[in-house]
């Protein structure tokens, strides 16, 4: 009894890296390990029972596009803490929202700033005026995007949508 509780303890504590990879068909694959050849490299500890904290690590290959990197390291965040994203959405409809959807205003807004800044970062006349500053704030939209992509891909259907959850 002592040989297998200690067993499960050490298998329990072990955290793993994953690699995401870029498929020629334009689809994201997440396997075991650490592979040379992935857009981005991530583990994430559940310690938040022992220290108060989860830690999340992610890293992006350099010999790929700034893009792909910030869509990569965003899929592999949505992909490992999708358990964790669904029950923070759940616990906050619960507890801050007293079981209520968003309202039509906020909800509304967020969808057109949105859809406003995802324009806005293709518009070549806007970008000319601070390439640099437009440059990022593109990642963090693209980020975003993998973000939800990666929870979705992991979610299956006994998980809320993430677009529908947030947007």
């Amino acid at each position: 009894m002592k040989l297998f509780f200690l067993t499960l303890l050490v298998a329990v504590a072990a955290v793993e890296w994953h690699s995401l990879t870029l498929e020629t068909s334009g689809e994201w694959r997440v396997s075991e390990g650490k592979q040379s050849t992935a857009v981005a490299w991530g583990k994430y500890d559940r310690s938040s029972n022992q220290t108060g904290w989860n830690d999340l690590t992610i890293e992006t290959n350099e010999r790929f596009t700034d893009v792909e990197q910030a869509t990569a390291a965003g899929y592999l965040e949505g992909w490992l803490c999708q358990e964790d994203i669904f029950f923070s959405h759940t616990n906050f409809v619960a507890g801050q929202m007293k079981g209520q959807n968003l309202t039509k205003n906020p909800a509304d807004f967020t969808k057109r700033n949105l859809r406003w800044l995802k324009e806005t970062v293709k518009d070549p006349h806007t970008v000319s005026l601070n390439r640099r500053y437009w440059h990022h704030v593109n990642l963090v939209l693209q980020q975003f995007d993998g973000i939800v992509k990666g929870y979705n891909d992991r979610a299956g259907v006994d998980y809320v949508s993430v677009q529908v959850a947030i947007i």
